[in-house]
């Protein structure tokens, strides 16, 4: 019983704050590949097509 009552409060600990950490790391990913497709579409010349 104790067991199956830490294991809860374990997980309804853990799940919101990894859902918080996706939450706040997943726009930075995305930002930073957009920064860096942007940066090579700018290096590299446009190809028609």
């Amino acid at each position: 019983m104790i067991d199956y009552a830490f294991g809860a409060v374990v997980s309804g600990v853990l799940s919101p704050m990894l859902s918080l950490v996706t939450a706040v790391t997943y726009p930075f990913v995305w930002v930073r590949r957009l920064c860096a497709t942007t940066a090579k579409d700018a290096r590299t010349p446009a190809r028609a097509g």
